[in-house]
């Protein structure tokens, strides 16, 4: 008799992905990627000179300066000092110090980043909050200096925005000065909060060998779709192929971490293409970096709080993770709570 039909399973829906609305600024001379949501911001000046990559956005919400370039010798500590220094230059400042949110302050600083919250005090009675935060670019050489300014009704409206925003960033491979041999992950700039929650993961091919890096970029849940962008960055000497299709979601128990079940790819869009953004094959250059958002068709269901991986199986599907993605990430400001008036 004849074979049973096999069932074809329906490709991927080729549409574009609701978060296509930010946009995506990388850094010419170091290679860090920023983004933020369109309707809330708009660029006011962007310039790149004498190794000083600048650019400025403002909104209702306030403004944000992402400022990278060699300085201080790298010290994420001694922009931070030189930053809160610079501020009492400022037209009508009275009085700077460190914000609280009445218990504790927002002060925090290692090797690869520094950080903390001001309130400046102006002679005309106006309170603003400065937030600065410093990361080490590359060892003993540059750094980004992140500084998000509001008034005080801006950050008490906006505070989880205003922190998230501050910490939206990619860094560049040479950024991380190792593998943490206990868990895979890239240790350097940004690995921890109030950074994002979970640092970048190399991606190795068959063999073991690292021939790229997977930031974790931007997740969100919208009508039960999953969605996820990812920073993909070639570390190898030769172009490295990436096929959209081949990443995986799992779904995670929140308590035990077992997995619950794993799903395919149903939507991709390469953001940053130059070609066609919906060819889920695309090749990237040696020392490029790639944007990818993906999609995925999944119900939580009751369970809000579930946790996910993200696998990537074209190259080394033992060593298939890439990112994890927890919804809770690590909260505003480590924790903390809204700046309040001294």
């Amino acid at each position: 008799g004849e074979a049973p039909a096999t069932e074809v399973p329906a490709p991927p829906t080729v549409t574009e992905v609701p978060l296509a609305d930010f946009a995506y600024y990388e850094s010419p001379n170091w290679g860090y990627i920023f983004s933020w949501d369109t309707n809330k911001w708009s660029v006011t000046d962007e310039s790149s000179e004498n190794g000083v990559d600048r650019l400025l956005i403002a909104g209702s919400e306030g403004s944000v300066e992402l400022l990278g370039g060699q300085a201080y010798s790298g010290d994420p500590a001694t922009c931070l000092t030189t930053a809160e220094q610079s501020i009492w230059t400022e037209p009508d400042v009275m009085n700077v110090q460190g914000a609280t949110d009445g218990t504790y302050d927002f002060a925090y600083s290692d090797d690869w980043n520094a950080g903390n919250t001001f309130q400046i005090d102006y002679t005309d009675g106006q309170a603003q909050l400065w937030k600065i935060d410093c990361y080490q670019l590359a060892p003993g050489a540059e750094v980004l200096r992140i500084t998000v300014v509001g008034s005080f009704e801006q950050f008490d409206l906006y505070w989880n925005d205003l922190v998230n925003i501050s910490t939206d960033v990619a860094f560049p491979r040479r950024s991380f000065t190792g593998i943490d041999a206990s868990d895979g992950y890239l240790t350097g700039a940004g690995t921890g909060c109030p950074s994002q929650p979970y640092p970048p993961r190399p991606l190795r091919d068959g063999a073991g060998f690292e021939v790229g890096m997977v930031t974790w970029y931007r997740w969100a849940d919208l009508n039960s779709r999953p969605l996820a962008v990812l920073i993909l960055e070639n570390t190898s000497a030769v172009d490295l192929t990436i096929d959209a299709l081949q990443f995986q979601l799992v779904v995670l128990d929140p308590r035990t971490k077992a997995e619950i079940t794993s799903i395919p790819v149903t939507q991709f869009e390469w953001l940053n293409s130059a070609g066609n953004e919906f060819d889920p094959v695309q090749s990237i250059g040696p020392g490029s970096r790639s944007i990818l958002g993906l999609g995925f068709q999944f119900s939580s269901g009751p369970d809000q709080y579930l946790h996910f991986d993200i696998n990537y199986l074209g190259l080394d599907p033992v060593n298939s993770l890439v990112a994890k993605l927890d919804p809770a990430g690590c909260g505003a400001a480590g924790g903390r709570g809204k700046p309040v008036k001294a």
